[in-house]
């Protein structure tokens, strides 16, 4: 059986099934890294191993989500068997009308079809025997196919929005804390410079 951290450096692309547990470790590890680096603003005692150990946070995020965009489901050909000798249809439209069916007729009011396709309904499809006896039996495995491959390009766009906003915290409060520490930083040296030329009075 081949391991996760086997299969994250081989060509074969991680599943969703192991792909979201890694994307909520990423998800924790974002977390503890802002609060090491509100804690290194508290204490600037703690910066320097705050900064080691978030450097490391970060290698272990992108070490735990490789191709997180890669599909993992086979690819399917952009016609259906029955349509390959006929004028060629859209398969999103075909899948739209599926996980939509009202859908269709919206669009022929409108002379021209405007779905937006809907992954959720698309997988109640798959599921609905009614809906997808309306499918030529010669292309429902065709059918089968793309749909999951929507499906599973969805799910890791949704994952991989998750790591990006999980990053964009991280990334935003490392830059407010080093901002802060930058207005304190000046504050502290005007006081000095102040303190300095007190003295020189003084003297």
């Amino acid at each position: 059986m081949v391991s996760d951290d086997a299969r994250a450096t081989s060509a074969e692309p991680l599943s969703i099934e192991e792909l979201t547990p890694r994307v909520r470790e990423v998800e924790r590890l974002a977390a503890l890294g802002c609060r090491l680096a509100r804690e290194s603003l508290a204490n600037p005692t703690t910066a320097a191993h705050a900064q080691n150990r978030i450097a490391s946070i970060l290698r272990e995020m992108s070490e735990l989500v490789p191709g997180l965009v890669q599909s993992g489901a086979p690819p399917a050909p952009s016609l259906a068997p029955s349509m390959t000798d006929a004028v060629p249809v859209s398969s999103d439209d075909i899948a739209q009308r599926l996980a939509d069916p009202s859908a269709e007729d919206e669009a022929l009011d409108a002379g021209e079809p405007d779905w937006d396709l809907d992954p959720v309904k698309l997988a109640a499809a798959l599921e609905n025997e009614t809906l997808m006896s309306q499918i030529p039996a010669g292309d429902r495995e065709w059918f089968t196919g793309l749909a999951r491959r929507v499906i599973d390009s969805h799910a890791r766009a949704m994952l991989a929005t998750r790591v990006r906003q999980a990053l964009a915290e991280l990334h935003d409060t490392m830059e407010q804390c080093r901002d802060e520490t930058s207005r304190r930083l000046a504050v502290a040296m005007t006081f000095e410079q102040l303190r300095a030329a007190k003295e020189r009075k003084l003297d």
